[in-house]
């Protein structure tokens, strides 16, 4: 395989090409990429901001990427949609929000209904439904939409991202400590009303997927692509041929051992 990337695909990859200087961070909704649009536009530094608000690790402890040539940064980041929108852009000036339906982050938000409670041995017990979503923004629509009259647990199964589709809304009997703290705050606090829906409970302990990318274009120069960028360039021409092999139906695997040879590759494998 080595051999073929460096004889086939090697080639097929410029010595040079435009590389675009980045900035990004990545936010949980569309309300919260305007209004970080409007603390960017009013004067706020975008690094700061980054550090403060983005759920992505890389952009989180530093929002300026540096010079990329095109294919390399969705691979850096961990997602599939921003290298095109990117190099689609204009140099300067902030992005509109870009979604992003698969990424994962260490947030969600709960909408939390005790069914009811009950204490045995001194020890608190209570049976609760709960949707996980990926937003305040979303969990407050839900929220509206269910104090409009429908029904929590449809609502569940179209939403939620925690639990098997099925039984999302039931969390089932739950004492300290199988849940998070957040969730906890407010399912065991002795105010909670039996039957009331939480307002969205932010819980950082929980991974869901979807958010937004916001990023600028700060430069945009022809470079020399370094040898390491050539060779993940080179690897994903390499991932994507073999994977059109795979998809093609007409293609055919044809094995060429006959049973001698499998039996030598046993031995081998075994170690006999």
């Amino acid at each position: 395989l080595e051999k073929l990337k460096e004889e086939y695909f090697g080639p097929k990859i410029p010595i040079n090409a435009e590389h675009r200087h980045v900035m990004a961070m990545f936010l949980e909704g569309e309300a919260q990429v305007a209004d970080v649009r409007d603390r960017l536009e009013d004067g706020e530094d975008f690094t700061e901001v980054a550090g403060e608000l983005s759920l992505e690790s890389t952009t989180r402890e530093g929002s300026d990427l540096g010079w990329w040539p095109e294919g390399i940064l969705d691979g850096l980041l961990g997602t599939t949609v921003l290298d095109s929108y990117i190099f689609g852009s204009q140099v300067g000036g902030l992005s509109q929000a870009v979604y992003d339906a698969d990424k994962e982050k260490s947030l969600g938000y709960w909408l939390i209904k005790v069914i009811e409670e009950e204490v045995a041995e001194e020890e608190k017990a209570v049976n609760v439904q709960a949707i996980l979503l990926s937003s305040e923004e979303e969990a407050q629509e839900v929220l509206t939409r269910i104090e409009a009259g429908e029904e929590f647990i449809g609502l569940a199964e179209e939403f939620s991202q925690r639990g098997m589709t099925g039984e999302k809304a039931d969390m089932g009997w739950i004492v300290e400590g199988d849940m998070s703290q957040a969730f906890e705050d407010y399912a065991f606090n002795p105010e909670t009303e039996i039957e009331v829906v939480s307002e969205p409970i932010p819980d950082y302990t929980e991974t869901t997927t979807g958010g937004y990318w916001l990023f600028e274009v700060l430069g945009s120069e022809i470079m020399d692509i370094s040898d390491e960028n050539k060779g993940t360039l080179v690897d994903g021409d390499m991932d994507e041929w073999m994977l059109s092999l795979w998809d093609d139906p007409e293609n055919t695997i044809v094995s060429y051992l006959d049973e001698e040879m499998r039996d030598f590759a046993v031995r081998k494998v075994s170690g006999e």
